[in-house]
């Protein structure tokens, strides 16, 4: 199997007012060797990758884009990184399957939901049958298109957020078993009236660790108001 990876990490204040641009985002891009070896660390790529060594599949590097924190993204730094990813999977030939490590909160001037046109942008390329998973951060603006237009979403679940190769690692077993035919992702969004605590935020501390066992049994990502449930069938 072939399976190409990549990431979009761009978390957006909308009230800052320095713009992420072009050069900023130039800067900050990795591809190649340069995105695999950045893969060895704690992040969601690196469990990724761990899990493409077990199934010995060969992997295909698309971008990095690591532009941080800032204000909002310019339209020409957003529509660039998204024509690189569509040239670069033209480039690549047929791949089984696309892993993005998101963050999920970019915003540009003229979309809101970066991430969600991104995915759109891959799945209308690759069509509907190959998997499109993505992994998230904890404070993610989990959209209706990000759900339609990705196989999977799955966000991690301790705060502060040390849980990024173990997420890899599952978007890897997951799409182990989409290739296999034993597992189909389910996937459904819901915006329910709750404002977690801020007072204790913590994974670890109440409110944080009832959400995530007791009182939300099915959550898996609680990100900024926004409830993304995932089952397996």
């Amino acid at each position: 199997m072939r399976v190409a990876v990549g990431g979009y990490l761009v978390a957006v204040n909308s009230f800052a007012t320095q713009r992420l641009d072009l050069e900023r985002f130039q800067r900050a891009t990795l591809t190649g060797d340069a995105l695999l070896r950045a893969g060895r660390g704690e992040s969601a790529i690196s469990g990724f990758l761990d899990g493409a060594r077990e199934n010995n599949w060969d992997i295909v590097p698309l971008q990095f884009v690591l532009a941080g924190i800032g204000g909002t993204v310019t339209k020409e730094a957003h529509e660039t990184a998204k024509a690189s990813f569509l040239t670069l999977l033209r480039k690549a030939g047929p791949v089984d399957g696309v892993f993005l490590q998101l963050h999920g909160t970019a915003a540009a001037e003229h979309v809101d939901d970066c991430e969600g046109d991104l995915l759109a942008a891959l799945r209308g390329l690759l069509g509907e049958k190959i998997p499109i998973l993505a992994s998230l951060d904890g404070h993610a603006n989990v959209t209706p298109l990000m759900v339609r237009q990705a196989s999977m979403l799955i966000g991690v679940k301790t705060n502060p957020h040390y849980d990024f190769v173990p997420v890899g690692r599952q978007a890897a077993r997951v799409m182990a078993g989409m290739f296999a035919g034993t597992l189909t992702p389910t996937s459904a969004w819901a915006q329910p009236a709750i404002h977690r605590a801020r007072l204790a935020y913590g994974a670890a501390d109440a409110p944080g660790s009832e959400s995530r066992g007791t009182r939300f049994p099915r959550l898996r990502c609680f990100a900024a108001g926004r409830i993304l449930l995932l089952r397996y069938s």
